[in-house]
């Protein structure tokens, strides 16, 4: 069994307009990938177990960080680029993450998404913090670095 270790080395990268993965940790306090199943009940009265059918499953990532007008440019000019595709549509961006770090033998999740929010919060006493999800398309590639 491995080590338990913590999430400051994780990595995340995201495309820019030019298609260039662009390492955005720095910028990022959270990473939190979910994946959920779509499932049917086929349960038949009388069974003694519920028994269900998975028939797809959604991936989503949500990233988070604080939020800096001098610093974030970067970070506001990577989201705002992820959705302007062809003719105004959303564009399809890549991603790669890796949640222990970006080192040979360590786990690297890879795929393709869209932005689907983008929110910047400002309330008082805490800093403005900004959050970004990205719906997953196609599923997902889990491999090593």
């Amino acid at each position: 069994m491995g080590a338990w270790t913590h999430g400051a080395k994780a990595v995340f990268k995201f495309d820019n307009a030019a298609g260039v993965l662009t390492d955005i940790s720095s910028y990022l306090t959270s990473v939190a990938l979910k994946s959920a199943a779509d499932q049917i009940d086929k349960t038949v009265k009388g069974d003694r177990w519920n028994v269900y059918l998975v028939i797809s499953r959604d991936i989503t990532i949500t990233l988070q960080g604080h939020f800096d007008g001098d610093v974030n440019t970067n970070i506001l000019s990577v989201f705002a680029l992820a959705n302007l595709g062809a003719l105004g549509e959303v564009a399809l961006r890549s991603w790669e993450y890796g949640p222990l770090g970006q080192v040979a033998g360590k786990p690297q999740m890879l795929g393709e998404a869209y932005l689907t929010e983008f929110n910047v919060e400002a309330t008082l006493d805490t800093p403005v913090n900004w959050t970004a999800i990205l719906l997953v398309t196609n599923g997902m590639t889990i491999g090593n670095y």
